[in-house]
């Protein structure tokens, strides 16, 4: 049960992004309401103008490597070329790095000028040295995170760059603005905090280096440097959507204009925080696929982080839209004017969650050069917008050039990509779904906020309880593709089983509601043709039973545990249950664990059958499958009932020897979940033909009959009607020799 390390799911590694972005928009956001509560919208204002600085200089030193970086270890490992991987890490790291050094002497040689004439305000001076000391140790972590996503694990730039870097940075503004060090200690704090983020991930990316296989370094700087440089501007363009309009609005309007502005930004950024992270799980599976042309899978990641991006940035938006003065008022009284501003930028940000993946698609299938012609052209056009607009309309001028300018290069991306990559529109029917259902959520906080006077706080938790209770509600009855109502009921499954253990008082509860849609049996039911066509993994549950009785002086220990990891028991849990649960990306260790208790229950009701026989208190769940309904492409002409729940206790009974299930030790659910887990057991365990055909025989013909073929199966059968159907099952192809003529 092991795991490929940096192989993990899309899933997984985007729930962990996901974490750890909340975390570091939180800290963020808790950053700058503190500052705001603290000490007022003017010192907010201009730590804000250093931090944008610092944000635009990060990414002007980074010369594009943070995107190659992803690319070309993603790429060289899909290829085995690691004496590549290892030369474009070290240049990947080491240019941005030095040229980090040289701004920082500059900006810090600048400074005096910077804070003086650019901004008019002498005492910036000293804390944008500090803020330039910073930009180095900002740079390596940029990079060398970025190197560690082309592993295909987000595990080190979640805790470092997504919780560790934002964490110490809360702290340490805490410290400051308690101590009452105003800028210059908000200054040593983001210093503190990026020597901690830089450090941290060289150490991993090192590591995760030092165990790739042995090679001389090759460098492919010109390679390198001709992705890097078109990404770069890209970069740029991108990172200056974001920044700029802070900077312009630094140079014109006062600081405390900015402060507000800066407030309803954190508030719509912090609604955007899945984007970042999901995109960044996307970029090194987009590459390694694209690598091996695996073009439908491409598509596929493409538009389940589209989906995501979209639906899980609606849920906070339906707030801000829906009580923006709330929003605001919990900064404090000073940033009322930030209404409109914050509804304008939500707009933005509503087609941002779109656009943004395809973005990265383009630089991660070589469409990098096309992506940068239409950031710059965005960015040109923003400055152009900003500079029209906030003289005359000021923060809601900027706002408004935002939005105009995500709306233009938005559009244009989803259409490139479209055109070039994925011939078809992301827009689909789960995010119609979505939007109808946050429309709804957004109606009902209109109404209440329209009909009430509350506290902005009391307005705010509301406004959240209505999204929480309708959207979800609709999005999981009528939003979901195939794989995700999948993925939802293994979830639920999953979810329902630990309560179970840990709450036996939710478990009885649960228990008598399924009860109440439950039937008693009718008539006794025929073990072979319950387990067969479609359950052999009841024969695997048997097995466990099996090695039970014969280790019984060892249940419950580590030595049956590992006996029972490498039975055909182990073979399930693996190939069927791991994958039937969602369980594939989680952890090794996680998987063992969820192992290690199926033994264990598995074990306990061993034990408890031999002692007092089967409990009728818990009736096996079996439910019906019409004649002519396909399960899995397999169908019969007949009526056949399949195991629902309960599946241990019927491999118990099948082990006693038993023919028939008498009708008290089953009940009937009309709506129970039909599977068919043969074909894929059998795969699993490279079942020669004839062990296959001697299972299906075990349940579609007579008692005593030896058949070895597939041809043999098909004359044999104890309904002939059957015949039709099972020359339709995907078995037929594979084992059918020649057309047998019915008898």
């Amino acid at each position: 049960m092991s795991t490929k390390q940096g192989t993990g799911s899309l899933a997984v590694d985007g729930r962990r992004t996901i974490a750890g972005a909340v975390i570091s928009n939180a800290a963020t956001f808790l950053v700058a309401l503190l500052i705001a509560r603290l000490s007022g919208e003017a010192l907010l204002g201009a730590f804000a103008i250093l931090f944008a600085l610092r944000a635009i200089l990060a990414l002007v030193c980074g010369l594009g490597m943070r995107i190659a970086m992803t690319k070309f270890v993603a790429a060289s490992r899909a290829r085995g070329d690691y004496a590549s991987l290892r030369g474009a890490v070290r240049l990947g790291v080491g240019v941005p790095v030095g040229t980090a050094v040289l701004a920082g002497i500059g900006l810090a040689l600048l400074a005096p000028v910077l804070a003086e004439q650019v901004f008019g305000a002498p005492s910036m001076t000293a804390p944008m040295r500090v803020v330039a000391v910073s930009l180095p140790f900002a740079v390596l972590m940029d990079v060398t995170l970025a190197a560690t996503q082309g592993f295909r694990s987000m595990r080190a730039f979640a805790r470092i760059g997504l919780i560790l870097e934002p964490l110490c940075r809360l702290g340490f503004a805490a410290v400051s603005l308690v101590a009452g060090w105003g800028l210059m200690g908000l200054a040593g704090g983001l210093l503190a905090a990026s020597v901690i983020g830089g450090t941290s991930g060289a150490v991993v990316l090192s590591r995760r280096i030092r165990d790739l296989p042995d090679a001389r370094p090759v460098y492919p700087w010109r390679n390198l440097a001709r992705f890097a440089g078109v990404s770069w501007v890209a970069s740029m363009a991108t990172q200056g959507i974001l920044w700029v309009d802070v900077v312009l609005l630094g140079a014109m309007v006062a600081a405390a204009e900015v402060g507000v502005y800066q407030v309803a930004t954190r508030a719509v950024m912090a609604c955007m925080i899945v984007i970042t992270p999901l995109t960044a799980s996307m970029a090194p599976r987009i590459a390694h696929h694209w690598e091996t042309r695996e073009l439908e899978q491409v598509s596929n990641d493409y538009g389940f982080v589209v989906r995501w991006t979209w639906r899980l940035t609606l849920v906070p938006l339906t707030v801000v839209f829906g009580a923006p003065a709330a929003v605001l008022a919990c900064f404090g009284p000073g940033f009322s004017d930030g209404v409109i501003v914050i509804v304008i930028l939500g707009a933005g940000a509503l087609v941002e969650a779109l656009a943004a993946p395809s973005a990265v698609l383009l630089n991660q299938t070589g469409h990098n050069r096309l992506n940068m012609r239409i950031n710059l052209s965005a960015l040109v056009g923003n400055i152009l917008l900003n500079l029209a607009l906030i003289p005359v309309y000021g923060i809601a001028g900027a706002a408004v050039a935002w939005l105009v300018t995500l709306l233009f290069s938005g559009l244009v991306r989803i259409a490139v990509v479209r055109h070039l990559v994925t011939h078809e529109w992301p827009l689909r029917r789960p995010h119609l779904v979505s939007a109808g259902a946050a429309l709804l959520a957004l109606v009902l906080i209109r109404l209440m906020t329209a009909t009430t006077a509350l506290d902005a706080l009391v307005t705010l938790a509301l406004a959240a309880g209505i999204v929480v209770l309708v959207y979800p509600a609709v999005v999981l009855r009528s939003g979901l593709v195939k794989d995700e109502r999948k993925a939802a009921r293994s979830l639920l499954v999953r979810a329902r089983r630990e309560l179970s253990v840990r709450v036996p008082v939710l478990r009885r509860w649960v228990n008598r509601w399924r009860v109440r849609r439950l039937r008693p049996g009718a008539e006794p039911i025929p073990v072979d043709q319950l387990i067969s066509p479609h359950r052999s993994d009841i024969l695997a549950r048997k097995a466990v039973f099996d090695l039970a009785a014969e280790h019984r002086d060892i249940l419950d220990s580590e030595e049956f545990f590992e006996l029972a990891s490498q039975s055909l028991y182990g073979t399930w849990f693996r190939k069927i249950v791991v994958p039937g649960l969602g369980l594939a990306g989680v952890s090794e260790q996680e998987q063992v664990t969820l192992f290690r208790q199926a033994v264990s229950r598995a074990a306990h009701l061993f034990t408890s059958f031999e002692a007092n026989g089967f409990d009728t208190q818990h009736p096996i769940t079996v439910a019906r499958i019409p004649a002519g309904t396909k399960i899995a492409g397999r169908s019969l002409a007949e009526d056949r009932w399949v195991p629902v729940d309960g599946c241990h206790r019927l491999a118990l009974l099948v082990r006693s020897g038993l023919s028939h299930i008498p009708v008290d030790h089953y009940v009937i659910d009309p709506d129970g979940d039909c599977r068919h887990n043969t074909a894929r057991m059998s795969e699993a365990l490279e079942r020669t033909e004839s062990e296959v055909v001697a299972f299906l025989a075990r349940g579609l013909c007579r008692p005593g009959n030896a058949v070895t073929t597939w041809d043999e199966l098909l004359d044999a059968l104890e309904l002939p009607a059957n015949r039709a159907h099972l020359e339709d099952w995907p078995e037929a192809q594979r084992y059918s020799r020649a057309v047998s003529v019915s008898p």
